[in-house]
This record gives structure tokens, sequence and C-alpha cells, in this order.
């Protein structure tokens, strides 16, 4: 899912974001303060990700971003660079179908193994939640 915001010039705004996400503008929002609140000094900020990525909401944790969120056409994804000990202790733990397979399938770059979320409903905010816990230490 690619983000649906692709003009440089200026990043989404409260409303563009809650036209395009649609019913899922609400579980974005409940994720984004509950992993500000969860870690803090957790930073959100938005990034120019280039043309054909668009604009994706980064969120950081003492320097290093921890997830990027993608938003979509009625849905948004979160994107981690997992380093290899929390993809290790990700591993290890019970998942959903979609979730392991992500984590299986994950390719090793620099920065950490790249592992993709799909996010349509509540409901899946809770992998994303402790995989952000993961990547704290926690």
């Amino acid at each position: 899912m690619p983000s649906v915001f692709l003009d440089p010039r200026s990043a989404p705004g409260a409303r563009e974001l809650e036209r395009a996400l649609g019913k899922c503008a609400a579980p974005w929002q409940a994720l984004v303060d509950g992993l500000v609140e969860a870690h803090p000094p957790l930073a959100p900020a938005w990034s120019w990700s280039g043309k054909s990525h668009g604009w994706i909401l980064k969120l950081a944790w003492r320097g290093k971003a921890l997830v990027y969120l993608v938003p979509g056409d009625g849905g948004f994804a979160a994107s981690f660079a997992l380093r290899e000990k929390a993809h290790e202790a990700a591993l290890a733990r019970k998942w959903p179908a979609a979730v392991l397979e992500a984590l299986r399938d994950a390719r090793e770059f620099r920065e950490g193994r790249h592992v993709r979320l799909e996010l349509r409903k509540a409901a899946d905010l809770a992998a994303v939640r402790a995989l952000v816990a993961l990547q704290c230490g926690e």
C-alpha cells in the first residue's frame, strides 16, 4: 500500500488524513497516541520519502526510527526495520498468520529486517504495538 499523499510541497493535514483513511482514521490516531504515551519520548514527524513513496509518518524514539506509518486509501501500513535482537524476539512469539509470515519473509538490510504490515481494522494494531515494544527493548 503506497502513500496516498504524493505532493512533495506539503505534508498532509489532519483533515486530508482523515478523508484518505476513512474508517481507519480513528485506529490511526489511537495507534499514534497510544505509542507516544507508552514510549516517551516518541516523536512522530511527517517525512517525505520520494515521489514513488510519498509522505509517511515516522515515529522515532531516542533518535532511532521505530516504525513508519504509511497512509493509504481506506487503510494504512506499518513498516519496520527490526534490529536483529528485536526480530529474533518477535519470531519467538505467537502471532496471527499474516504477521508471522511477514516476520519470516523479512529481508535483511543494513538498518534491520524490513517488515511491513497492512492495517485495516483496530484488531490489526496489537501487532504494531508489540513490535514497537520489542524495538524499545521491552
